[in-house]
């Protein structure tokens, strides 16, 4: 039972996030896992691209999930791991 505002933000970071592995990262793989507990619903997004250092500049797709997320309580939280 998720609010339906906090489910609209996680599909459009959802979107996001998928858009960007498809138009930036070069990946061949992508893996998306959900995963919710009590009060709190994770989002997952893990390629094997060649990751966000590499690009030379910053785009607003990373901004713009941050700050929809916190609109809803929310956060995000990006890593590089071989992708």
């Amino acid at each position: 039972a998720i609010p339906s505002n906090v489910e609209n933000v996680l599909g459009m970071c959802l979107k996001e996030a998928v858009t960007n592995v498809v138009k930036h990262s070069e990946a061949t793989v992508c893996h998306i896992v959900f995963k919710q507990e009590d009060d709190k619903v994770s989002i997952f997004v893990r390629d094997n691209g060649i990751g966000m250092k590499a690009r030379k500049s910053a785009g607003t797709g990373l901004k713009g999930m941050q700050e929809r997320l916190e609109f809803v309580n929310g956060s995000l939280e990006t890593d590089e791991d071989n992708g």
